[in-house]
């Protein structure tokens, strides 16, 4: 007993030390003998000029944290609010974050990605708003109404348990939607709208196909495991956009791969 109420009152002082280094550090700030004239009148006193600077650094140090702090609830009241317009305008929402992500997804995988290449080749404006058209529409719009729809295509054992609905949402997704809807409307759809044929884009999507299914798999099975059993049903899609900020620039490099290697094959190199 005499042991806890030691450590109680140590504990209390603990405290009140505290309180009172942080009331002298605001009286230190706010002191007199903190202003560069008063030190520069009383050159010789170094305890003045350590003063001074040690009031410079509290000051610093309070910029510091209050800019981190207004940072914190700048983005704080921003998801917010982006929160409450799921809520509110679920679809209008998703359709301009996946716009905006998948295009500047794009811009990364031109100027970052594809810079690397030996080929040279100039930035395209005409891509990036084919792949911001597809995130907006597919993405942010189609994903927006089919994924509510697995948990009712699920059979009743995986509608026991939370972790089961993302198993069975995870198959539907990456074994059905994936390989049959997805990524054959991506390849299509982005390549004739940069000015490809039909034709083409069919042979792009064949040659194209298997390579980016397999990397699909490798990231949308674990990720979509998470999104469906762990996020809440609004935030899915800002899940699958913020994925997909990554997955387009892959699956954005091998659809300009595929396409350059048709025009090569068409031209006989």
């Amino acid at each position: 007993m005499t042991q806890q109420t030691s450590r109680a009152s140590a504990r209390r002082i603990n405290l009140v030390s505290l309180f009172f280094c942080i009331e002298s550090f605001n009286i230190v700030t706010s002191s007199n003998l903190c202003h560069p004239e008063f030190v520069l009148s009383n050159p010789g006193d170094t305890h003045l000029v350590h003063s001074y600077h040690t009031s410079h650094l509290i000051g610093n140090t309070r910029s510091i944290i209050q800019v981190n702090l207004a940072r914190t609830m700048f983005f704080r009241q921003l998801f917010q609010h982006y929160n409450k317009l799921l809520t509110t305008h679920p679809l209008r929402t998703n359709v301009a974050t996946g716009g905006l992500l998948a295009g500047v997804s794009d811009i990364i995988c031109q100027t970052l990605v594809e810079a690397t290449d030996d080929d040279e080749q100039s930035y395209s404006i005409r891509r990036t708003l084919s792949i911001a058209a597809f995130g907006a529409g597919y993405n942010g719009g189609i994903c927006t109404v089919i994924y509510p729809l697995y948990t009712r295509l699920l059979p009743s054992w995986f509608a026991q348990t939370t972790m089961r609905t993302g198993l069975g949402s995870t198959i539907i997704d990456n074994c059905l939607h994936s390989p049959l809807l997805y990524v054959p409307t991506f390849f299509i759809t982005t390549g004739m709208l940069q000015g490809d044929s039909l034709e083409t884009s069919v042979a792009t999507l064949t040659h194209g196909y298997w390579e980016t299914m397999r990397m699909t798999w490798l990231m949308w099975v674990p990720l979509q495991s998470i999104n469906f059993s762990i996020v809440p049903p609004r935030m899915r899609v800002l899940v699958l956009s913020s994925g997909c900020f990554f997955y387009t620039c892959g699956i954005d490099y091998l659809l300009e791969k595929h396409r350059k290697n048709g025009e090569r094959r068409e031209a006989g190199v």
